[in-house]
């Protein structure tokens, strides 16, 4: 039987021009989304952070998941691996466009813009953007 409760995925921090990505799930029922992501921000890196602001939401059209991404700020810590993490460390925005597929490098770069958006892709690549036709109005499922 499917999972009924929502889940949540997360990415990133920024520091200056560098993000730290992360990608992780989590169960809702006890938390608010931004109570989640510093929670999590903490256990995968070690670093506590305070949510600036959502900066996106990403449907992989392929999967049917949406993807919420937060713009946070490092508030104390060091970036180091957990027992949740095998490798943590700060990439530039270069370094993300360098080493993420398309449709996620395109998340980082949204949030560290400080832009908001909303995207969707095949799971490895942006979808191209339809405008709506006056009296037209997107359903997403």
């Amino acid at each position: 039987m499917a999972d009924p409760l929502p889940r949540q995925a997360a990415r990133p921090i920024r520091r200056l021009s560098r993000a730290i990505v992360l990608r992780f799930w989590w169960r809702t029922e006890r938390s608010h989304f931004e109570e989640g992501v510093v929670r999590e921000v903490a256990e995968e890196t070690g670093v506590t952070v305070e949510v600036e602001r959502l900066t996106g939401v990403y449907k992989n059209m392929a999967r049917g998941i949406v993807a919420l991404v937060y713009r946070c700020h490092p508030t104390k810590g060091e970036v180091r691996p957990t027992t949740e993490s095998v490798r943590v460390k700060w990439i530039t925005a270069d370094g993300v466009t360098s080493r993420m597929a398309p449709a996620y490098a395109v998340r980082v770069l949204d949030a560290l813009d400080g832009g908001a958006a909303s995207r969707a892709h095949d799971g490895r690549h942006l979808l191209p953007e339809t405008p709506l036709s006056p009296g037209q109005t997107w359903v997403l499922r």
